[in-house]
């Protein structure tokens, strides 16, 4: 398992939607991760949306940080599942870390939970 290199570690704020803030790392080969904070909903989808198609184009490995997240709704699942299910279908890599209650949501919508790796935060 590669190391991460601080120092090639590239980080900028993707995105600033009143109520939610996401923060996107690359470190400088193949790992982007998306850190939100805020609230995930009908009117902040639009921002998880574009990091989501800016990751997509690549066929680099994603962790999605949901730790900061204070609320989901059923668009922000729906649209969290779907990218998923895209970066499998084309062989790539997607790890989410998120508090039980998110995750409880995710697994709620398919019964599974569609990731690489989970983790859970109480």
């Amino acid at each position: 398992m590669a190391t991460l290199n601080p120092h090639r570690l590239s980080t900028h704020t993707a995105s600033i939607e009143p109520g939610l803030t996401i923060v996107e790392s690359y470190d400088g080969r193949s790992l982007t991760t998306l850190r939100l904070r805020g609230f995930l909903d009908i009117s902040t989808l639009g921002a998880l949306r574009d990091a989501l198609r800016r990751h997509d184009s690549s066929a680099a490995s994603l962790i999605l940080d949901l730790t900061g997240v204070r609320e989901i709704d059923t668009t922000g699942v729906s649209t969290i599942l779907a990218f998923a299910m895209s970066v499998r279908a084309r062989g790539g890599r997607i790890a989410v870390i998120a508090p039980d209650s998110i995750l409880d949501a995710l697994v709620a919508s398919t019964g599974e939970i569609p990731f690489a790796v989970s983790i859970t935060m109480h």
